[in-house]
């Protein structure tokens, strides 16, 4: 994955979110041209005729592709010299205030996004990050249903156990309680926590040749030790009420509408997931949710 970054951050400064992206191989900082903007509005009530506004539109910004909604975006940021110049033409408290706060910021950088070509972190994100990709590519290409039912749930079984590892990495737990604060309420849900549910049944019962095969029971999933992971996901969302989406299929280009439904009871009676989320369209839900919180990692550099 080559000029691939793993740094993406969500800061708040004024009650205004900034993302932030750190090119820890290029010691570069740079933040996002529009809530730099929305910030500066703030600060120049105390500033006359919107100077530094004026200023910041007069420099170049620096174009940056990510991933966003299933492609690739052009993303307009500022590198951090560059506000500091025009920041450090006003004095006033609430700028020196903010040039503070970004030298701070910039200056202490988490321990685990230094990710140095030789650590043992860096490869294993880099060999996760690719796997995910080709699994993810595999899962949207539009002849995957027409593999047999065996290999598409190996495929599967492989596309959730990557990413269940990845939601261990400290800037995608990060990027999961963004989530929860920004989106719908259910989805932080839908990419962590059902995620996780559906991996570990995948893992931990690998009896089933077939996706619709699959089942679990409360004694099956107790059989060793009761309050084990799966347990608590279904003690806590039984009876609740089903989600509903609208996503757009990559390869076709068509709306789908992917349900998913939780157990109304969680007792002795076989659970199948196939009747959670189907394999067609509830794969594909899972697949983009999870692309999303990969790709809040992703940075391609031009």
């Amino acid at each position: 994955m080559k000029n691939l970054q793993f740094w993406c951050s969500h800061e708040t400064y004024d009650n205004i979110i900034i993302t932030t992206y750190c090119l820890v191989e290029k010691n570069k900082w740079l933040f996002l041209a529009s809530d730099i903007f929305n910030l500066i509005d703030k600060l120049n009530n105390n500033i006359e005729e919107n100077a530094m506004n004026f200023i910041l539109k007069s420099i170049p910004k620096t174009k940056i592709y990510v991933f966003q909604n299933d492609s690739w975006k052009t993303i307009d940021v500022f590198p951090k010299e560059d506000i500091l110049e025009v920041l450090n033409s006003s004095n006033t408290k609430e700028v020196t205030q903010f040039v503070k706060w970004i030298n701070e910021l910039c200056n202490n950088v988490p321990k685990e996004c230094l990710l140095p070509k030789e650590s043992k972190e860096y490869e294993f994100l880099n060999l996760a990050t690719n796997r995910f990709m080709d699994l993810y590519e595999l899962i949207n290409n539009i002849s995957f249903m027409d593999m047999p039912p065996q290999s598409r749930l190996h495929i599967i079984r492989d596309f959730f156990s990557v990413y269940a590892e990845m939601l261990s990495y400290p800037p995608i737990k990060n990027h999961i309680e963004f989530i929860k604060k920004t989106r719908p309420s259910m989805e932080s849900v839908m990419s962590s926590e059902l995620v996780k549910f559906i991996r570990n049944i995948l893992v931990h019962f690998p009896f089933f040749s077939t996706w619709d095969e699959i089942y679990v029971s409360k004694q099956l999933i107790n059989w060793k030790k009761d309050g084990q992971s799966i347990d608590k996901f279904l003690n806590k969302y039984q009876g609740h009420k089903k989600v509903e989406y609208r996503i757009k299929e990559k390869t076709s280009g068509e709306w789908i509408y992917p349900t998913v439904r939780f157990p109304l009871a969680y007792k002795d009676d076989k659970i199948f997931l196939k009747d959670i989320i189907d394999e067609k369209n509830g794969i594909l839900l899972c697949a983009v949710l999870m692309f999303n919180v990969v790709s809040s990692q992703i940075i391609c550099v031009d």
